[in-house]
């Protein structure tokens, strides 16, 4: 079998070209090292992967990664490509028959050196490869067990930034995406409250600690109970949270319109007062009654950051103290001053008559 033919010559020149002419990551020197590592040491056909299907793989890659570059700026979808890539390397080399070997009980099998050594970059020294699956060594983690128990997790705000809208979702879980979130119990969500406004974050407030919902390495979910506005920063141990942070903004669309960053941990909010009132740090929509007085509602024609007096209904014309409530004290005083006149006249009357006599 042909280990370095020429039409692989030919297809990784290619595909090296293609790089120098739009570089963005040192990927393909990755891949083909990898793979190529991988297919010397079988001992396969590499004719029968880079000219029948590898380099079409390779050329999909590098152009998948190149676009995801360049929107995010980070390298944390190689490992996931390159496992996607290996994967289906593998699948080809079990569906070759001519890979296969005779074990002399005339059903064929695949040879161990395929199926214990085909792993995600060697399972980065700190593992063993077990059929075609890395088991890592303790406190190593991840697919290729490149993940440390002391890594700092990554936080990617332009795929975590998120607005949501408590008039219409309930807003309590935040999903965070990244790369090197570890499967433990000291997995923490680090919340800072923060006040968003036209210009930004424009408070920061209280940071809380919440035990952080694993869904893989790349995918978290913080539990968010007071549907909070807060940035997100997350920690493998509790304590040391990552460099990079996401915001989730919960808002009214009745009062706010918000909007969150595309690739930074901030967000604008507008406020829509032309149909709503913000009284109290509340928003109520125009026309809502207040639930203190039914003769007082939100009017932003009137007053947005305070209740105005409902007209008809009987609210205006409503006569004093008819529900049973205690007068007023203009009402106090008039009654206090009729009677004390009364009292004075009384004594006057009586003092002449006591004096005629």
């Amino acid at each position: 079998m042909a280990l370095h033919s020429s039409k692989q010559q030919t297809t990784v020149i290619n595909l090296f070209r293609l790089q120098q002419e739009q570089p963005v990551l040192p990927l393909l020197t990755i891949l083909h090292q990898m793979c190529n590592h991988v297919l010397m040491m079988l001992r396969l056909d590499t004719d029968f992967f880079f000219h029948g299907h590898y380099g079409h793989l390779l050329e999909f890659a590098i152009r998948f990664l190149r676009g995801k570059t360049e929107l995010t700026g980070s390298m944390v979808w190689v490992d996931a490509v390159i496992q996607s890539i290996q994967e289906q390397c593998y699948t080809k080399v079990i569906t070759d028959e001519d890979q296969w070997q005779d074990t002399g009980t005339g059903t064929p099998s695949i040879p161990p050196t395929i199926v214990n050594n085909i792993c995600l970059n060697d399972c980065s020294n700190t593992g063993t490869c077990v059929l075609g699956e890395c088991s890592c060594n303790p406190n190593t983690f991840g697919p290729d067990c490149s993940v440390k128990s002391t890594d700092k997790p990554i936080v990617l705000a332009s795929y975590s930034n998120n607005v949501c809208d408590l008039s219409k979702l309930s807003c309590t879980q935040i999903q965070v995406y990244g790369a090197k979130f570890i499967n433990s119990t000291d997995l923490t969500c680090h919340l800072t409250e923060v006040t968003v406004g036209t210009n930004g974050i424009t408070n920061t407030l209280a940071t809380e600690k919440v035990k952080a919902i694993y869904k893989s390495l790349a995918h978290v979910v913080c539990p968010n109970p007071n549907k909070k506005t807060v940035t997100v920063a997350l920690s493998n141990d509790g304590n040391r949270p990552s460099d990079q942070q996401s915001i989730y903004v919960a808002y009214t669309s009745n009062c706010y319109t918000c909007t969150e960053n595309a690739t930074t941990a901030t967000a604008t909010c507008t406020t829509n007062l032309a149909s709503s009132c913000l009284i109290g740090s509340v928003c109520y929509v125009k026309d809502t009654k207040s639930p203190t007085d039914p003769c007082m509602a939100c009017r932003p024609s009137i007053a947005t950051d305070s209740w105005s007096k409902v007209t008809g209904s009987g609210c205006e014309d409503k006569p004093p103290n008819e529900d049973g409530s205690e007068m007023n004290a203009v009402t106090i005083i008039a009654v206090s001053v009729t009677i004390a006149g009364l009292i004075l006249i009384g004594i006057i009357v009586a003092g002449i008559c006591v004096y005629r006599r």
